[in-house]
């Protein structure tokens, strides 16, 4: 079974990343899956470019380029909710107290507990790819393989996913 959070550094400040429920979790890797068949469609010569690649890539950066990659592909709508369902599981600790409880970044209504960032996009848009990449390497079983051997990325394959 996965961690239950990650522990960040994003600029001067420590973080929390937690698990997102399980429909959340699933709907964020569908939405990638989704996206990344259509980007294939649309970029057959891309398919060649990655038969190059042979050697196994370390995982946490496998799961940061696949946020990467999703952040990228998403509407504004769409990323407004990707966004607002990573940071309602993630926290910032607080320095100044050395406590080990990481107060949350939003209110249950959406609002930002720390307001400051409603207005840091570098830190928000970090948050979420970070949450994004935690989140989704339950789905990567044979992680650090070529992303054309995992199943789960297969184009060619039917998707099993309803």
């Amino acid at each position: 079974m996965p961690a239950n959070f990650k522990d960040v550094t994003i600029g001067d400040n420590q973080y929390r990343i937690g698990l997102l429920k399980a429909a959340d979790g699933g709907w964020i890797f569908s939405t990638f899956v989704k996206r990344y068949r259509a980007y294939k469609e649309a970029h057959p010569e891309s398919e060649s470019q990655n038969e190059t690649v042979a050697a196994p890539i370390d995982p946490e950066v496998g799961f940061a380029v696949t946020a990467a990659f999703l952040v990228e592909q998403l509407g504004r709508g769409e990323l407004s909710e990707v966004q607002a369902l990573c940071l309602s599981v993630c926290g910032r600790y607080d320095s100044r107290l050395g406590s080990p409880i990481a107060k949350p970044i939003l209110f249950a209504d959406g609002r930002y507990a720390i307001p400051e960032l409603e207005f840091d996009a570098p830190t928000v848009l970090e948050l979420t790819k970070q949450c994004i990449a935690f989140n989704i390497s339950p789905f990567f079983p044979a992680a650090g393989l070529n992303m054309n051997q995992n199943p789960a990325l297969d184009s060619s394959q039917p998707s099993t996913q309803v």
